[in-house]
Order: structure tokens, then C-alpha cells, then sequence
């Protein structure tokens, strides 16, 4: 993952504005979005050509430490698409990248809003998970 440690290297070298943080959390999240479709994608092909290591992986899935890391990962997915879709917009029009410390403020608004309950429900999904199995 040399791109991650680069990503996040320079983004700690340089003290930029909201702007630099911007693009450090919209690469980083893109990496780990690859990484989130990536593995899902080499699920899927074990279905066809492995049926015994698609079902043991899909009970590594099941752990509770799976879910758990899912949590961050789908934030990262959210947030690179939220944040795409500013960067999309103000592409068209070039006139307003000089409000780009508002559109990134407001991609954290909505980032927020829609990730906060996402991850409460995930994350209570997790503890019921973990209390159904102890008890």
C-alpha cells in the first residue's frame, strides 16, 4: 500500500488548508474503497471456481472484528462518493472552485449526516451480534 503511506505522509508534510486535507481523506478513502471493492470482487470469483473457500471466507465475514472494520470502510466508501460528486460538480463549473472551502464544509455536513446513523445502526448490528454469541 505504497500509495496510502504517500497519501498520508504528504498530507502530514504539508499544514495545507481544508483544501489539502480534502484531497488527503478523498485519496486515502479512495484507496481503501478499492481495497473494499477489490475483496469483494475476489469473493465473488471464489463462488465459481473454490465453493469450499467461498464458504469459509464468508464465515470469516461473519466475525465480529469483520464487521467492525467494516464500519470505517463504509465511511470511507460514503465519503469518497459525497466528495466525488463536489468535485464533479464544481468541475463543471470552474467558477466555483473559489468556494471550495464551503463545498468542503458542506460535504462534511452531509458526510456526517448520513454516516453518523449508518454507523450507530452498524455498530449496534455489531454488539447484538456479540451479545447473541455469548449468551
Amino acid at each position: 500500500m505504497c500509495s496510502f503511506s504517500v497519501a498520508w505522509l504528504e498530507g502530514l508534510r504539508y499544514a495545507g488548508k481544508q483544501g489539502q486535507w480534502s484531497w488527503v481523506a478523498h485519496r486515502v478513502s479512495g484507496l481503501l474503497t478499492v481495497a473494499f471493492v477489490t475483496t469483494h470482487v475476489l469473493d465473488s470469483t471464489l463462488i465459481t471456481f473454490f465453493p469450499k473457500l467461498y464458504k469459509k471466507t464468508i464465515q470469516l465475514f461473519k466475525h465480529p472484528l469483520a464487521a467492525v472494520i467494516e464500519i470505517p470502510l463504509v465511511g470511507a466508501v460514503l465519503y469518497h462518493a459525497v466528495n466525488g460528486l463536489r468535485i464533479a460538480v464544481m468541475d463543471f463549473r470552474p467558477a466555483w472552485w473559489r468556494h471550495q472551502r464551503r463545498s468542503s464544509q458542506v460535504v462534511q455536513v452531509v458526510f456526517a449526516l448520513l454516516y453518523v446513523p449508518m454507523a450507530l445502526k452498524m455498530g449496534s448490528g455489531v454488539l447484538a451480534g456479540l451479545r447473541g454469541k455469548r449468551s
